[in-house]
């Protein structure tokens, strides 16, 4: 239904007629952004209490506690015996999970540490379903805005880019760079977009909507360590170089994405380039737009 408000405060309002329940796609499964998984974990009673089936669209598994993923099967297992009134130590009770609880995974390695840990529930390997959406068309804006390089860079806790993440930074990473000096850029991230193009801060406008496109399309190139600004890029036909964040999850998620066709793997018809930094990502930028 849309539904933007934290579960604890929606679980307690929902009707009775409602049947499935899909966990939001995309984010983390795991401990990097506590207390969210625990509200996760324990939302398991209330939808299955309200005879929901239960499918979480595909995630990354990642905990940085072991000690706190071990709790985390723990207390797992015992919401859904509360929700659906079993004893998961029979057959039966068993049974009845796996009908009503399925978990996606959007890389290999976070579905095979979901089914050492999760054998009771169902789990299914499966593209991040961004990956269903477009495809898009670049959207402009006007031509003062535009850059050579857009670098979309987190500053969070994911990040791995922190360091060189400010203009004088990137200028530095660039003027050691042969011809780098030439090219122009800006540095933001999702919410600047709201500044920028003068957007009312509201709801609708943090999402993926057409200015995200429109903030992606302000270089030739961009530069990204966010797995949707990559995804989104990618869906627009907008060249992309991507640098992971800490959990891998970017090159974890396209090798699978990417993995039925070999021709989905060829940088220079997928305009999708890894690098290992930024300022290797700068050095991939610079040739790039000398070629083209």
């Amino acid at each position: 239904n849309g539904l933007t408000r934290p579960c604890p405060t929606v679980l307690p309002q929902l009707p009775n007629d409602v049947k499935v329940a899909f966990w939001h796609a995309g984010g983390n499964w795991g401990d990097l952004w506590d207390p969210i998984q625990e509200h996760r974990l324990k939302s398991f009673e209330q939808l299955l209490q309200k005879n929901m089936t239960i499918i979480g669209m595909p995630q990354s598994f990642h905990y940085n506690n072991p000690e706190k993923e071990v709790d985390h099967v723990k207390l797992m297992k015992e919401s859904i015996a509360r929700g659906l009134g079993v004893d998961m130590a029979t057959s039966k009770g068993l049974a009845l999970v796996k009908q009503r609880v399925f978990l996606a995974w959007r890389e290999h390695e976070s579905y095979e540490k979901a089914v050492r840990r999760y054998p009771f529930v169902q789990n299914r390997l499966m593209p991040d379903i961004a990956l269903q959406l477009g495809p898009f068309q670049p959207i402009p804006s006007k031509p003062d805005m535009m850059k050579d390089i857009m670098l979309l860079l987190r500053d969070d806790h994911e990040s791995k880019s922190k360091q060189i993440r400010d203009t004088e930074a990137i200028q530095k990473a660039l003027n050691q760079i042969p011809g780098g000096t030439t090219y122009s850029f800006v540095v933001g991230d999702w919410w600047d977009r709201i500044k920028w193009f003068k957007l009312e801060d509201t709801v609708s406008n943090n999402l993926f909507t057409s200015s995200s496109i429109q903030l992606l399309s302000l270089g030739k190139i961009l530069i990204a360590d966010r797995l949707h600004a990559t995804i989104l890029a990618y869906l627009s036909g907008i060249p992309v170089i991507y640098v992971d964040q800490k959990t891998k999850k970017i090159s974890r998620t396209f090798g699978l994405a990417l993995q039925s066709w070999e021709g989905c793997k060829d940088s220079d018809k997928s305009m999708v380039f890894e690098a290992g930094s930024v300022e290797q990502a700068l050095a991939i930028a610079v040739k790039f737009l000398e070629r083209y």
